[in-house]
């Protein structure tokens, strides 16, 4: 990774053509784009359709995911540009040197890419004066003058209404947002990673992995992402002579990755949902709100803004994440909630596990009982009527 406060890419002098996704690991600097997985395939596709519009792009992920490359790789695709790419740091602290670094990258990316690095990890001091900035129409005019592309990333979504720049931004220009999931998420992506990482830093007579060694690098959790697994790499290629073994890997210390996560209700109505804290930061405090009030008259609207984002957006996290809509989770925490009321009391009324498992209407409540558990709620309750009586007797 470059250490510098801006970053300067001499560029040909000449338009470049399209490239297909599979080209492009080529074309990135490390570290790079790689992997087949259906997040990385996707976003190989919006880098060839950022390369080609004049939008405004804003790159989201977990610390050491491949944001940079990203922007790197939409700036040396793009035909129509000549000019550097120009980073401005996150690690600026002061005020006046962040606005005078910022409004001379902004001319010496003139022709190119301005690239504002991880904006969330900013001074609020900082972070105000992007908010000004972006707030008035003459910057955008600015770079479109100058044909300039404008590049943002950070760890959450613009489309979150608790980032700083959500209103300010949105509300100015049309704008492309791309994602990047962890690593975590997508392991099938790490073997190429592990090969690319061995050959770069084998200094032309790499050590030999074996089979189980690059297995087990593929479960580990990867709290930095693609960054953490380059510094590994690095380590482990300097340290073992002759071959990396799984011994090797399970010295390094790092946390595998969760596998099997529990049953997502029981995990809601036990209110245990640490296994769930990594998958997103909006749906898991959507996930904890829902554990506590989801037998009140809860809506996605009251979901949304529990955890600061969109009702639209919330509603795609849980099908992206959970494959399952909000409506579907809410109504499965109800239903095994009632049976657990009948299995615990069976001279209940039905009428009142209705009313307290959240429903108003009792023959809809009834249908969906039936559908859930193959029953009726009054023959589940005969049923556990006639168990306790065996019990006693």
């Amino acid at each position: 990774m470059h250490k510098t406060a801006i970053i300067l890419s001499p560029r040909r002098n000449q338009a470049r053509e399209k490239y297909d996704p599979k080209q492009l690991e080529t074309l990135i600097d490390c570290p790079p784009i790689m992997g087949n997985s259906e997040n990385i395939v996707r976003t190989k596709q919006q880098i060839l359709y950022a390369s080609q519009a004049s939008l405004p792009i804003f790159i989201c992920g977990e610390t050491g995911t491949e944001k940079r490359a990203v922007a790197q790789a939409i700036h040396k695709n793009r035909c129509f540009t000549v000019g550097r790419f120009v980073c401005v740091p996150e690690q600026i602290a002061g005020f006046d040197e962040f606005q005078f670094l910022f409004s001379e990258s902004i001319k010496k990316a003139e022709n190119g890419t301005l690239f504002l690095a991880e904006v969330d990890k900013l001074s609020d001091k900082n972070k105000d004066y992007l908010t000004y900035i972006f707030s008035n129409r003459e910057i955008y005019n600015q770079l479109a003058k100058a044909n300039t592309q404008l590049i943002i990333s950070s760890e959450h979504l613009l489309t979150e209404h608790k980032h700083f720049l959500s209103k300010t931004f949105s509300s100015h220009a049309p704008f492309l947002e791309l994602s990047l999931d962890p690593l975590r998420e997508r392991a099938q992506d790490i073997p190429q990673y592990i090969d690319y990482f061995m050959e770069k830093f084998g200094c032309g007579n790499p050590a030999k992995i074996t089979p189980s060694a690059k297995e087990r690098l593929c479960q580990l959790s990867w709290p930095e992402n693609v960054n953490q697994l380059q510094r590994v790499m690095v380590f482990l290629v300097s340290s073992c002579t002759y071959q990396i073994s799984e011994e090797d890997i399970v010295n390094l210390g790092i946390p595998e990755s969760i596998k099997a996560r529990p049953d997502l209700i029981d995990a809601l109505l036990t209110k245990d949902l640490d296994v769930y804290r990594h998958i997103h930061l909006g749906l898991y405090k959507a996930l904890e709100y829902l554990s506590r009030h989801f037998l009140d008259d809860v809506s996605l609207h009251d979901l949304s803004n529990a955890c600061y984002t969109s009702p639209s957006h919330l509603s795609f996290l849980f099908r992206e994440h959970l494959n399952r809509p909000f409506k579907s989770i809410l109504v499965q925490l109800r239903m095994q909630h009632a049976k657990e009321l009948i299995a615990n009391c069976p001279t209940i009324k039905i009428t009142d596990v209705c009313l307290q498992s959240g429903f108003g209407d009792l023959s809809h409540f009834e249908k969906m009982f039936k559908r859930h558990f193959g029953s009726t709620p009054r023959k589940f309750r005969e049923s556990q009527r006639q168990a306790h009586a065996k019990m006693i007797s």
